[in-house]
């Protein structure tokens, strides 16, 4: 057997060993991905709330708020989903 065959296979080897690891690795990432988002739309809901009570209304920061807030929510929906789905 040349060099060269034993590199590829020794590759193939180790990328088989580190799969589970890797997949568990990505797990855990759109976990902090999803706790990361949901702490902004708690965030973000704070904030809001703030703006509701100050005069004047600032309606365009506001708006731009909720937006993002569903926006983000849309986000972990489907963070979430991909989970379930791949893991």
């Amino acid at each position: 057997m040349k060099y060269v065959e034993y590199l590829t296979q020794s590759k193939v080897k180790t990328d088989e060993a580190l799969a589970a690891a890797r997949s568990d690795e990505m797990k855990a990432k759109i976990g902090l991905e999803i706790a990361t988002k949901d702490l902004s739309v708690r965030s973000n809901q704070n904030k809001a709330e703030d703006l509701k009570h100050q005069y004047p209304l600032n309606t365009e920061v506001l708006i731009s708020l909720l937006d993002e807030i569903e926006w983000e929510r849309r986000s972990i929906a489907q963070l979430k989903a991909l989970s379930e789905e791949l893991f």
